[in-house]
């Protein structure tokens, strides 16, 4: 699924933007950073410089487990690096597309 040029911007997983997320037990809160900490890999950052909190044991050792999972499956999983490789490649165009409008 394509974000739109407003979600891609509101979006947690966006980046280029910091955000705090802040949400009620069991609403995605470990999904969102687990996937933003992929996307700031995938967009240049280096893993050692980005810093993801939670405030329990139980939630650090499933988000960390998480991002091991799902960074090894994007290694061996070609339709799920096709399927990463859009999401960027769409996020990247509308935010280009974003740029020249307010240019």
């Amino acid at each position: 699924m394509l974000m739109t040029l407003e979600d891609s911007w509101n979006n947690p997983q966006n980046p280029y933007d910091s955000f705090m997320v802040q949400a009620s037990a069991g609403s995605g809160k470990t999904y969102q950073l687990s996937k933003r900490f992929l996307n700031l890999v995938a967009a240049g950052a280096a893993p050692s410089q980005i810093l993801t909190l939670t405030f329990t044991v139980k939630a650090a050792n499933e988000m960390r487990s998480r991002i091991i999972g799902d960074a090894s499956r994007l290694l061996v999983d070609k339709d799920l690096q096709t399927a990463f490789n859009l999401q960027a490649q769409a996020f990247y165009a509308q935010a280009k597309k974003r740029l020249k409008q307010k240019s």
